[in-house]
């Protein structure tokens, strides 16, 4: 995914979310410079975990800075919704890895791919409240998986400029979007529907578990219920 167009895919998850998600999760200290372990009330990278060299490890960086009782957010593209079967990516020449969700390992076609629900399961005293695979606008009829012409990342990037070109002049409706990504499709290769208003990403909401000392000294761990979303 483009720089440019990180601002643009945060500003289409935001317009999912309700006024009670921003409430219960992102309540708090969840902006700040550099802090110490359990700093946190609520951690959140949308997009940043495909460009790290060792995701389980980044991930496990960034749960040491939830306290107890608090979220960790992740945001990542899906895949197959973003990538379509092409590695390395020709949509973000900096991914690499990707991930996927509630899939076996033997039918992901990608070598680096992340099962992100195993991946939050295993941090310490982790309990996944809701894992979901947000694909709002996208249009499916249009997944491709693999290369369908040898020129494909060439033309994708002068049609990707075309469009870009048509929203500075306040020409690109949504209508007209999708009709031009239907005849691309059909005339030449894969399509990013990211360009556009579509949605290919997966998002988890992880909770710390809570350590209380009750009256008799001992140390009880208070656990979240999940409520998994598929």
């Amino acid at each position: 995914m483009a720089r440019h167009s990180l601002a643009n895919e945060t500003r289409k998850t935001n317009a999912l979310r309700s006024a009670n998600f921003l409430r219960t999760y992102l309540a708090g200290r969840v902006i700040d410079d550099l802090r110490p372990n359990a700093a946190y009330d609520a951690v959140h990278w949308s997009h940043c975990l495909e460009h790290m060299f060792d995701p389980p490890a980044a991930l496990t960086r960034w749960w040491e800075l939830v306290k107890p009782g608090g979220y960790l957010i992740v945001v990542i593209t899906d895949k197959d919704l973003y990538e379509q079967g092409l590695w390395p990516s020709i949509y973000n020449s900096d991914h690499k890895a990707t991930f996927r969700l509630w899939t076996a390992l033997g039918e992901s076609w990608s070598p680096g791919s992340h099962e992100i629900d195993t991946l939050a399961r295993t941090l310490p005293d982790a309990v996944l409240l809701s894992a979901d695979r947000q694909d709002q606008h996208y249009n499916h009829d249009l997944l491709r998986l693999g290369y369908a012409n040898v020129h494909s990342n060439r033309i994708k990037r002068r049609y990707d400029r075309f469009l870009q070109d048509l929203a500075a002049r306040r020409l690109l409706t949504s209508g007209l979007m999708e009709e031009c990504h239907k005849l691309f499709f059909d005339l030449v290769s894969n399509i990013d529907q990211t360009v556009g208003r579509a949605l290919a990403q997966i998002q988890i909401v992880v909770r710390k578990r809570t350590i209380t000392k009750h009256a008799d000294g001992r140390y009880r761990i208070q656990p979240a219920r999940p409520t998994l979303r598929s």
